[in-house]
C-alpha cells in the first residue's frame, strides 16, 4: 500500500505522458474478452499485424459515440470519422474498435462524511471491477486528507475487490490533490510500457474539495496534458440537503459538480450525479458499458510541435444522428514522427 502526503503530491513539474504516444507494440487483431453484441472488427485498412516502430509517436484519441436515443453507437469503421485539429483535417493511421485494453484508476472517497455509504459504495464498486475484461488492468484509490494506492495496477480481480472492500471512512477531502496522484500513476505507467491502451479515471466523491493544496487549474492543466479521461461520480453528503429541491426530484449543480463537470467534459469522461445511493450499481454499468464501447484512433500531426495546446474535434460521417465525445485537445510538447510498418 502507498501513502501519499501533500510533499509527493504537489510538484507540478512532473513530466506527462500528453495525448502524443510513442507506439510500439502489435495493434490489438481480436477482442479481447467478449465483445459487446454489435462490436466491430478493427478497420481492414490497417493490416492484420500491422506495427508501429518504435519511437513512432501519435496523437491517441478515444471517442464515444451515441445516437439520437444516447445509446452507444457501435459497428463504425476508420471510414466513418474524421478528425480535426485546430479545424485542420488529420490522416488517421491507426484504428481499433473496442479493442484496445485498458488502464483504469477506481478512486473512492474515503473521508468521514463516507461513513453511512460505504456498504453500497463496496457493492457497487466491486461489481464494476468485475466488468473488467482480459487485459485490462485496474487501481484502487482510496483518499480523504491523504491518497492511498490500496491496490496497484494488476489483472486479478480478487486483489482490486478486497482493496475496495477494505477501504473506511475517515478524515477530510483532498480531492485535488488525490486524482492528481491518479493522473500521474497512470502517466507512469504508460511511460513505462508505452503499448497501445486506453486509459481512465472512475472517482467517486461526496463533498467539496476541503484540503487540497492544489489549485482545480492545476489539475486541469495535468488532466489534459494525460489524456486520460475523467469519469466523476458525485453522490449528496448527509450533511448537503441543501443540493436537492424541495421536491427531491433534481439537484442543484453546486461550485464542486461543476468543477467535475468540467473536468470529464475537457477530458472526454462523463459526470454523473446520481439523486440516491442505489442508483450507483446502474451509475458504474453506464460507464462500463462506455468504456467496453469506445473507438481508439491515431494519427501524426501535419505540424511540428511547438508547446501549445491543439483542439481536437471528431466528427462522425454517414450518421446524421450520431453524437461523439472526446476529449477537448492536447499539448503538443515535443516532435512528431510518424510511419506504419507492414507485416513483418
Amino acid at each position: 500500500m502507498r501513502s501519499f502526503g501533500y510533499a509527493l503530491a504537489l510538484p507540478l513539474a512532473v513530466v506527462f505522458v500528453s495525448s502524443v504516444t510513442s507506439i510500439h507494440a502489435q495493434v490489438p487483431t481480436g477482442m479481447m474478452g467478449q465483445s459487446p453484441a454489435h462490436g466491430a472488427p478493427a478497420d481492414p485498412s490497417v493490416p492484420t499485424g500491422t506495427t508501429f516502430r518504435s519511437g513512432t509517436e501519435v496523437v491517441a484519441v478515444n471517442v464515444t459515440v451515441t445516437d439520437g436515443h444516447d445509446h452507444y453507437l457501435t459497428g463504425l469503421a476508420k471510414d466513418d470519422f474524421a478528425v480535426f485539429e485546430d479545424g485542420v483535417p488529420q490522416d488517421v493511421s491507426f484504428f481499433a474498435a473496442t479493442n484496445v485494453p485498458l488502464d483504469l484508476a477506481v478512486m473512492i472517497d474515503t473521508s468521514a462524511s463516507m461513513a453511512d455509504k460505504m456498504p453500497l459504495v463496496h457493492e457497487a464498486a466491486t461489481h464494476f471491477v468485475h466488468t473488467l475484461r482480459p487485459g485490462d488492468r485496474a487501481e484502487v484509490l482510496g483518499f480523504s486528507e491523504n491518497a492511498q494506492v490500496l491496490a496497484p495496477f494488476t489483472e486479478t480481480i480478487p486483489v482490486l475487490e478486497a482493496a475496495i472492500n477494505g477501504t473506511s471512512p475517515h478524515g477530510s477531502t483532498a480531492l485535488y490533490t488525490s486524482l492528481y496522484i491518479a493522473i500521474e500513476d497512470l502517466a507512469r505507467l504508460s511511460r513505462r510500457q508505452g503499448d497501445v491502451r486506453r486509459q481512465a479515471i472512475v472517482i467517486l466523491t461526496d463533498g467539496e474539495d476541503t484540503s487540497s493544496l492544489l489549485s482545480f487549474d492545476d489539475l486541469m492543466d495535468a488532466a489534459k496534458r494525460s489524456g486520460v479521461a475523467v469519469y466523476p461520480i458525485s453522490v449528496v453528503s448527509q450533511f448537503d440537503t441543501t443540493r436537492l429541491t424541495e421536491g427531491g426530484d433534481r439537484r442543484f449543480m453546486n461550485e464542486a459538480d461543476f468543477s467535475l463537470k468540467t473536468l470529464a467534459r475537457e477530458t472526454g469522461g462523463r459526470p454523473f450525479f446520481p439523486m440516491e445511493l442505489k442508483d450507483l450499481n446502474g451509475v458504474y454499468e453506464q460507464i462500463a458499458q462506455e468504456l467496453t464501447s469506445q473507438y481508439s484512433l491515431g494519427y501524426a500531426p501535419k505540424t511540428f510541435a511547438d508547446g501549445s495546446f491543439r483542439r481536437l474535434v471528431v466528427r462522425v460521417l454517414h450518421h446524421p444522428d450520431a453524437h461523439s465525445r472526446t476529449r477537448s485537445g492536447y499539448y503538443a510538447s515535443r516532435p512528431v514522427r510518424a510511419s506504419l510498418v507492414g507485416p513483418r
